[in-house]
């Protein structure tokens, strides 16, 4: 799965990597990314939850606050994500 990540976040960046997800940069990622994790949080998110999902079926994107979250707290949320319902 494609998971767009801003920088700074080596650690998650490396354990996605791991479980063979394809980890670009965030806001130059393009189209596809079906994951955006985001940290350095600024006016353009600053009331976001937690995790928030935008669309719907196969158009559904995940976007990660991961700011208050562990790297297995991420990774429990990205693997029920790409989890078939």
């Amino acid at each position: 799965m494609k998971i767009a990540i801003q920088k700074g976040m080596s650690a998650l960046e490396q354990a996605l990597i791991l479980k063979g997800h394809n980890v670009v940069p965030y806001r130059q990622s393009g189209s596809g990314a079906k994951v955006n994790i985001i940290n350095n949080i600024d006016a353009e998110y600053e009331e976001m939850e937690p995790v928030s999902y935008i669309g719907a079926g196969d158009n559904e994107v995940m976007i990660l606050n991961a700011s208050q979250m562990s790297v297995d707290q991420v990774l429990t949320h990205v693997a029920n994500f790409s989890r078939p319902s």
